[in-house]
């Protein structure tokens, strides 16, 4: 009797773990990292530099003005170690992005890359975060590559430790749109209502990947205008939260599509 109390005490206080829901048939799913022990040592998500906090809360309120203040800060010898200069060049580019300079941005986003592949061991954190940002501004730019891009950041989700699922589904979103916009948009709109099944009902990720298919279904894409929503799981938008739950409609709407276009 004594016993079958004890237990349910334990029962009690340390409830069974929900089991973790995976990613669509198919895709990309997280898994062990490739670099040995020594990698469960690297957060998941890294935390933002307090110069980085600074300038992200600053290019909110003005972002070519804060745009100027990181080319200064990088030229400066605080920012010559690679964790924080890519942080900086990451912010850089998205800053860029939302001045409308795409091009500029999609060079600083490269050169946030390549610093991050020098941090040893390799932080792959940031080099996830990089190869995001990248990622989302060749889609934005309607870059022929934007395919290719997508899936880079896709598969560097599986050398996270534990990844977030806000952030393994932004990833595969961006993937689905550029499907959508550049080979088949049955296909991609497939992705993403298989995505949808992958994320936790009601909740912010779903509300985005509900507006996404929305965006999809109206058959509006191409018509940029305005400057984009904030792409969230960067540096400058850390987080998914209420007021961009629209960035990936914002995707679907507003990338160019040069060339062919995809199949319906």
């Amino acid at each position: 009797m004594e016993s079958a109390q004890h237990d349910d005490h334990r029962a009690e206080h340390h409830p069974r773990a929900e089991p973790r829901r995976k990613l669509p048939h198919g895709r990309v799913r997280p898994g062990p990292s490739r670099l040995g022990p020594a990698m469960t040592q690297i957060p998941v998500r890294a935390e933002q530099p307090p110069l980085v906090l600074a300038l992200r809360l600053a290019a909110l309120r003005d972002p070519a003005a804060t745009a100027a203040r990181i080319v200064g800060s990088l030229t400066k010898p605080r920012a010559a170690a690679p964790p924080l200069r890519t942080d900086l060049q990451v912010l850089l580019a998205e800053v860029l992005h939302q001045c409308g300079e795409r091009d500029t941005a999609i060079n600083a986003a490269a050169m946030a890359a390549e610093t991050a592949a020098t941090i040893t061991p390799l932080d792959w954190p940031r080099l996830f975060t990089t190869l995001l940002v990248g990622a989302d501004l060749a889609l934005c730019a309607g870059h022929p590559n934007a395919v290719d891009a997508c899936a880079s950041a896709c598969n560097a989700v599986t050398n996270l430790v534990d990844p977030e699922q806000e952030r393994a589904t932004i990833a595969h979103a961006l993937h689905a749109v550029a499907v959508h916009h550049h080979l088949d948009r049955a296909q991609g709109r497939q992705q993403l209502s298989f995505l949808r099944k992958s994320v936790p009902t009601g909740s912010l990720v779903e509300q985005t990947v509900i507006a996404g298919l929305a965006a999809m279904h109206t058959g509006r894409a191409g018509l940029g205008h305005g400057l984009p929503v904030p792409l969230p799981s960067g540096v400058l938008q850390p987080h998914l939260d209420v007021p961009t739950i629209g960035w990936l409609a914002d995707r679907v709407r507003n990338t160019p599509q040069p060339g062919p276009a995809a199949t319906s």
